[in-house]
């Protein structure tokens, strides 16, 4: 299959409706997305917050286990994970930093053996399906091991939804290796190593490529540029955290995208939202969570 928009995410999330939400804190912000995604997906949250219960007016179906600080709270999230009580773990009010390290204890079960990094997906209304951006969330600077694990990352989720093909352009500014701009030479070996099979015989990895060129065959065909990526990918895989975000905001803001947003490279989706991201944005990350939670198993 193909996910040619995020509402067909929705539908395989619906498929799901086992999955249970550990929220560390409660985030006011987020508490549309999470109504929304109880009613339309029939999703159950826990709440691990270290505020009163009834300061916070929580609706029925959001359990609260009160913890004695925020760092408790995320801690106790995690773990409701690592002990089979929760199969999604969310970012809510406590800081990243205290978040991310309960993800990372080494006393729990959520900690892959690898690289953790960030998969934007973007439903942009000038492409004919969503497509992966990474990372623009994790890694500032990724070296040529990390693109590897980066682009493990996002082809384990697209495998998920059982992808004949998966097609990932390593974005650059131009075309060509060039020893002057280090990215096109990573671009150019992740193609080899495709070429070979190491990221799998379903995955097409291909570079150093422009972005107009993994955007529009249009663009491709005026350069000369013969791919099956080129105005067909399904990742982007993009050279650091910077173009990335600016990528993203771009689609967002520019084009008018909308877009779901999780962690990946953890055992189990991980949703980590901005504090920028609209509700409609912090929804369709919990429902790109439920159907990979569900895809993956």
């Amino acid at each position: 299959m193909v996910i040619s928009s995020l509402q067909d995410l929705i539908e395989i999330a619906r498929k799901n409706q086992n999955q249970k939400v550990a929220v560390a804190g409660y985030d006011e912000e987020s508490k549309e997305a999470i109504e929304r995604a109880s009613t339309e997906l029939n999703l159950r949250f826990t709440v691990f917050d270290w505020r009163s219960n009834g300061e916070m007016e929580l609706p029925p179906y959001v359990d609260f286990v009160k913890c004695s600080s925020p760092e408790e709270s995320a801690f106790q999230a995690a773990k409701a994970v690592s002990d089979g009580k929760c199969s999604i773990v969310m970012k809510g009010f406590v800081s990243t930093s205290t978040f991310l390290k309960a993800v990372l204890d080494k006393n729990l079960s959520l900690r892959g053996k690898g690289l953790m990094s960030h998969l934007a997906l973007f439903e942009v209304p000038t492409y004919h399906k969503v497509v992966g951006v990474t990372d623009g969330g994790m890694v500032i600077s990724p070296d040529l091991d990390q693109k590897v694990q980066i682009i493990h990352n996002a082809v384990s989720f697209f495998k998920a939804f059982h992808y004949e093909r998966i097609k990932v352009a390593v974005l650059c500014a131009e075309e060509r290796p060039n020893t002057n701009m280090p990215c096109t030479l990573d671009a150019a070996v992740l193609r080899t190593m495709s070429d070979r099979g190491e990221f799998g015989r379903n995955v097409l990895v291909d570079g150093p490529l422009a972005f107009d060129l993994a955007f529009s065959s249009k663009a491709a065909a005026v350069k000369g540029v013969d791919s099956p990526v080129v105005g067909d990918a399904d990742i982007m895989l993009v050279p650091d955290i910077e173009a990335g975000n600016l990528l993203g905001k771009s689609f967002s803001f520019v084009c008018g995208g909308r877009m779901a947003g999780l962690v990946l490279g953890a055992n189990c989706p991980v949703v980590l939202p901005s504090r920028s991201d609209s509700d409609e944005n912090k929804f369709y990350s919990i429902v790109a969570a439920v159907a990979f939670a569900g895809g993956a198993q």
